[in-house]
Order: structure tokens, then sequence, then C-alpha cells
């Protein structure tokens, strides 16, 4: 069975509202590596970390079928401000 997966990053400043960063070359977060994994049919492992971190309140992980219409799965804590690396889950 092949599986279609989008991804899009939407980040939450803790001073600001939320922002699209699709071409943005300064973000609050220096994101090392995202994965994705299938469990089985209806569940998916992902994975994520990040080498720096500024005014990071957390991140909002959501799905969709289409890449227009997203419905929120959840919510991951961000680590504010950090200088070292940090590895979520979801």
């Amino acid at each position: 069975m092949k599986l279609k997966y989008y991804f899009s990053l939407l980040l939450f400043f803790s001073f600001a509202e939320n922002v699209l960063a699709q071409g943005v070359d300064h973000l609050p977060v220096q994101l090392i590596y995202f994965n994705g994994d299938v469990i089985n049919q209806t569940s998916v492992l992902l994975q994520w970390g990040t080498a720096t971190e500024t005014n990071n309140f957390g991140y909002n992980v959501e799905r969709s079928v289409n890449k227009t219409n997203w419905e929120v799965l959840g919510f991951v804590q961000g680590n504010g401000n950090s200088f070292s690396p940090k590895d979520y889950s979801f």
C-alpha cells in the first residue's frame, strides 16, 4: 500500500500569533531531522529533533489528506530557549 504524506511547518512563537514558515530564512527552531514511520493502518510515529530553539512554545501536530484542510491531532510542548539538541515524538 502506497501512502502519501504532506509536511508543513507551522511555528508558534511565545510572543506572537502563529506564523506559516515557508520560504523564511530565520526560524526560531533549527530542525535537525524529521521522520514519520507507519505503525499500523491507523497510526504514524512522528519523531524530530532540533539543534537550537528560540522562544519555542511548542508544536501543533496536524494531519491532512489533501494539503488544504488540516485537522489538529495534538500539541507537543517546546523547550523555550535551548542551545542543546532536543528530541521530540508524537
